[in-house]
């Protein structure tokens, strides 16, 4: 399977609001309830979220943290999807906890996939339809404060099969403070009729330096409007 190559993606221009207050990833890598979802195909009528993830059992998430880059990547992280840490999580019973060790070539990321390991390479009807969603909301935190992350939507739309976005939509690179913050990503003038990588995080050395970065994540979903 290729892998994606993120080094080549140009981001698309977004906007980015911020409110105070290709492989199949290894088993061992990812820890947690709720690794695996069954997509859907269409958003019900009337529903105002769309949830990548809101708690590590909710029956209400979508896609699977399924995809790592580059190939060099599983060796680079380690996530826990269903992080119960009292003075860690934002909402809810759980949070997401990443721990990321940098190595050549000093950049990773992950990426939630409609089906594991899915790169849009062959024919899949179970992509999402993601139309009427105005933004990307998720909050985020660093572990010390200071660490920097970029988060994107729809990064596979170069396959025959994947995103019907041709470029990602992305954020600047975010420097995480101690506390929880909620950032949202504009989705206008995106084309999300099909969304195979619905989230994707990446961190990388220039941004953070060599040592190690932890950073949490809660509380993704799309903004579907009314």
């Amino acid at each position: 399977m290729k892998q994606f190559r993120g080094g080549t993606v140009v981001a698309a221009v977004v906007v980015l609001t911020v409110v105070t207050g290709c492989a199949v990833m290894p088993r061992a890598t990812v820890t947690g309830k709720g690794v695996e979802q069954k997509p859907v195909v269409q958003v019900e009528a009337g529903q105002s979220r769309w949830y990548v993830y809101k708690d590590a059992d909710s029956p209400e998430n979508h896609g699977i943290w399924s995809g790592w880059m580059p190939k060099e990547g599983a060796k680079m992280v380690t996530m826990n999807l269903d992080c119960r840490d009292e003075q860690s999580k934002a909402t809810g019973e759980t949070t997401i906890r990443t721990d990321v060790r940098l190595s050549f070539p000093w950049w990773c990321g992950v990426v939630v996939t409609c089906k594991e390991g899915y790169w849009g390479e062959t024919p899949y009807v179970g992509a999402y339809r993601l139309s009427r969603a105005k933004r990307l909301v998720f909050k985020a935190r660093g572990e010390k404060g200071g660490e920097s992350i970029q988060v994107k939507v729809a990064i596979a739309g170069d396959k025959p099969y994947g995103d019907s976005a041709k470029v990602p939509a992305a954020t600047p690179w975010l420097s995480l403070t101690k506390d929880w913050k909620v950032y949202e990503l504009s989705m206008q003038g995106v084309d999300l009729s099909r969304v195979i990588t619905p989230f994707c995080w990446v961190v990388n050395k220039d941004e953070n330096g060599a040592g190690p970065v932890a950073f949490y994540l809660d509380d993704i979903y799309f903004d579907m409007g009314k």
